[in-house]
């Protein structure tokens, strides 16, 4: 058996496709080509060049749309990291801002507090002085001043105990008796 020589390249990858001579007519009873086994030789190899560059071809079209949709799939990974990626900053802003709030909340009870407090003192002093002068005798117009003054007293204390409800905390809507002083027993 003979080895056909390789055929040469193009400059675009292909193989050159060989010359096939034209097979002559046959009429009648004439005898075979003397140049049909060349022929046959020389086509068997062609057409199994021919159907590997198709075979070929249809590879890598397949890996250029594998490729194209991989591309796909990395840009639509990059779209998701950057949601997650601004979904997390979001997330550590609310924090920080409840953690501020929180914060403030307590400043707000702390100066409440301080300031119920400090009220309660000179509002008990000036019932304390309404009261002596409601005791003592006074003519018409002295009464009227005694009364506003012991008025103005207890409009401060009822202030001052409003600011004391609003400098405690707030109370869960439930109450866990649990969660609260601990399982029983302990």
């Amino acid at each position: 058996m003979t080895s056909l020589p390789s055929l040469p390249l193009s400059a675009a990858g292909n193989y050159y496709a060989p010359f096939t001579p034209p097979v002559p007519q046959r009429t009648g009873a004439t005898r075979p080509s003397p140049l049909a086994p060349i022929v046959a030789a020389l086509t068997a190899p062609w057409r199994l060049l021919r159907r590997g560059s198709a075979r070929r071809a249809a590879l890598e079209r397949q890996v250029r749309a594998h490729v194209a949709h991989i591309a796909q799939l990395e840009a639509a990974n990059a779209q998701l990291r950057g949601k997650l990626e601004r979904r997390d900053r979001t997330e550590l802003t609310l924090l920080a801002n409840a953690a501020a709030a929180a914060a403030a909340d307590d400043a707000k009870r702390a100066y409440l507090a301080n300031a119920s407090h400090e009220m309660i003192p000179p509002a008990n002093a000036v019932l304390c002085l309404a009261k002596t002068l409601l005791a003592a005798p006074l003519n018409a117009q002295g009464r009227e001043v005694a009364l506003t003054l012991h008025r103005s007293g207890q409009a401060i204390l009822k202030i001052a105990d409003g600011m004391a409800g609003f400098s405690k905390p707030a109370l869960p809507d439930t109450m866990d008796v649990e969660t609260t002083w601990g399982p029983r027993g302990s």
